[in-house]
């Protein structure tokens, strides 16, 4: 039997081990995670009536300003931010692809693609749908920013994917290997995750680093 062993921590180090193999010449420079995305705005106050008052994007209070030479604000998505900045954009604003997945784009994590794609019709904002047919939306912000919404289970993430690797945030020591194969039966696996991620939830407050081992027998 093959096996798959990722170690991720949010620390210093980050390896990856491939059936047996590593990549010995891969800089080891701690990659933790995206910190931010900056995104040009013609109009704060018109950006903010989207991101924050219809999207519901919290503002992080802890920089307000910046003291930077341009206005802008950070908004919180998830544990990253968006930085809005009113800044001239060097991008035609025309001769954009219609579907925003063929565009630059910033993709942001939600529970219920349905329930935006009613807040988007109430609002008048034009969108697309994916075009595989996976639940997911895609629209524009008024200053055609191109946006992707993909719905992920509330509770496990990717529980389709061949594999599931996800560093963790926490204080929490080591996690538990899980062991996952093609042919396992995700009702068992279900109830396992779903434990360990309460139990994750729990220390969010206090979390400082992140290990999680995750052995994929294929």
């Amino acid at each position: 039997m093959e096996y798959q062993l990722f170690s991720v921590d949010c620390g210093v180090t980050a390896t990856t081990i491939l059936n047996g193999s590593a990549n010995l010449l891969m800089p080891d420079y701690g990659v933790v995670s995206i910190h931010h995305v900056g995104i040009l705005c013609e109009n704060l106050e018109r950006s903010m009536a989207f991101y924050k008052d219809l999207l519901g994007l919290k503002v992080n209070p802890a920089r307000p300003t910046d003291k930077l030479p341009y206005r802008g604000a950070w908004l919180w998505v998830g544990s990253e931010m968006i930085h809005l900045m009113e800044l001239p954009n060097p991008d035609p604003l025309t001769g954009r692809p219609e579907h925003g997945g063929r565009d630059r784009h910033t993709c942001i994590a939600i529970k219920d693609v349905l329930k935006l794609k009613e807040i988007f019709d109430k609002a008048g904002i034009k969108y697309t749908l994916s075009k595989s047919g996976r639940p997911a939306i895609f629209a524009r912000d008024p200053d055609e920013n191109a946006l992707e919404f993909t719905q992920v289970a509330s509770a496990i993430l990717g529980i389709a994917a061949p594999f599931l690797a996800t560093a963790l945030c926490t204080a929490l020591p080591p996690l538990p290997l899980v062991a996952m194969s093609s042919d396992m039966d995700t009702d068992d696996l279900r109830p396992r995750l779903e434990a360990l991620i309460k139990e994750v939830d729990a220390a969010k407050e206090k979390a400082i680093a992140a290990r999680l081992l995750v052995q994929v027998a294929r």
